[in-house]
């Protein structure tokens, strides 16, 4: 497919989109939404306001796919990933969010902020991009399998349900839509109660703006690609770690643009975004690795996100809020998956660097999990300054 032979409603779609993303992309560099940063502050600082700002953009995405789908508006039952499938694929999700986890930590940041940076013009993070592009892809293509290593791996520990694997579905069966609404609504304004109940918070300007244009994007994705018949295209709202693999695809092809699709679209708008406001903010800066340990903890980084991104068939943004704006139960699991992943590896670094030659990794990881309180005290192996 050549530029002269895109339909009509091709470019509607992909413009749109890359529309779309040029504006999340500007914003997220411009409020330095990140999710790897929410946990940091959390476990260093006991900061949690850019923790609510994800908490926001989660409750926005929720209430929106909430109140358009039963409009026809949003159509998020046969979607790519297939976040509704009817398998409860728990283990997936779980050891997918760990291992995307520990990536995102030593890699400075998820799919999402990984791009973003690359816009700011952070070599590092372009690095990460291609790694975890090429091991995203053949974790979705594993030579020699028919299936996605996913569905290799976990399939046969998930969980079968008649209907779907929604809360929706799972609560009312085959009167799920209407379930749905009502969960969404309660499930979205008890998120917004707990952001706003904060004064912090409701004074800073910039978490509010990155949460609420993070939901509303997610929302247009969905919405556009629901709306806009493409043929191979289906409904889906925001993710990075399989669009960044299909991106490097698009430039491998040589700009074929049969290879064009709506996560690619989303991935180079994000990018252009980024350099915009960079160049407006005067915030661009090349950089590159600052020794060995840092090439080499970017490179298991973007090894790991594009091994575990497809795990638990999304990321941050991928189940961190486009997966659970459809109540999908693996939503949860994949976001408890990666904070732990993500918390404890900042607890291995802090000791490892406290300790040093004292702190072995197992150590460390143990008096991590104490601090985190999924050991008991009596199990401490390192002290704490």
């Amino acid at each position: 497919m050549g530029l002269d032979t895109l339909t009509s409603a091709h470019w509607l779609l992909f413009g749109s989109t890359f529309v779309v993303a040029v504006i999340l992309g500007a914003v997220v560099n411009k409020t330095n939404f990140c999710t790897m940063g929410a946990v940091s502050d959390i476990v260093n600082m006991q900061d949690w306001q850019r923790m609510r700002a994800w908490i926001l953009a989660m409750a926005v995405a929720i209430i929106g796919v909430g109140l358009l789908e039963p409009l026809g508006l949003i159509s998020a039952d046969q979607t790519a990933p297939p976040y509704r499938g009817v398998d409860i694929s728990w283990a997936g999700a779980i050891v997918g969010g760990l291992l995307f986890g520990i990536g995102m930590t030593l890699a400075s940041g998820c799919g999402n902020k990984t791009v973003v940076r690359i816009g700011g013009g952070n070599i590092k993070s372009l690095f990460v991009a291609i790694v975890l592009g090429l091991v995203a892809y053949f974790t979705i293509n594993p030579p020699g399998l028919d299936d996605p290593l996913r569905i290799v791996l976990f399939e046969p520990l998930a969980i079968p349900h008649t209907h779907g694997q929604d809360l929706g579905s799972l609560v009312a069966g085959e009167a799920a839509e209407l379930a749905r609404m009502f969960i969404a609504v309660i499930l979205g304004a008890a998120l917004l109660f707990f952001v706003f109940r904060a004064s912090e918070f409701r004074a800073n300007k910039n978490h509010i703006l990155g949460g609420l244009v993070v939901g509303l994007s997610v929302v247009a994705v969905w919405a556009l690609s629901s709306s806009i018949s493409v043929e191979g295209e289906r409904p889906q709202g925001i993710v990075f770690v399989g669009p960044i693999a299909d991106t490097l695809e698009f430039f491998a092809g040589g700009l074929n643009f049969s290879l064009m699709n709506v996560g690619v679209a989303v991935v180079l708008g994000v990018i252009v975004g980024s350099l915009l406001w960079s160049l407006i903010s005067g915030t661009f800066r090349v950089e590159w690795f600052a020794s060995k340990q840092d090439f080499s903890n970017h490179f298991i980084g973007g090894i790991l996100m594009g091994l575990g991104g497809p795990l638990s068939m999304g990321c941050t943004f991928g189940q961190g809020i486009t997966a659970l704006s459809t109540l999908a139960i693996t939503a949860p699991l994949a976001i408890a998956g990666l904070i732990i992943g993500s918390a404890l590896t900042m607890k291995v670094q802090y000791y490892k660097m406290l300790h040093e030659d004292e702190a072995t990794l197992a150590k460390a990881l143990i008096t991590g999990m104490v601090d985190l309180r999924l050991l008991p005290q009596s199990m401490r192996r390192l002290d704490d300054i």
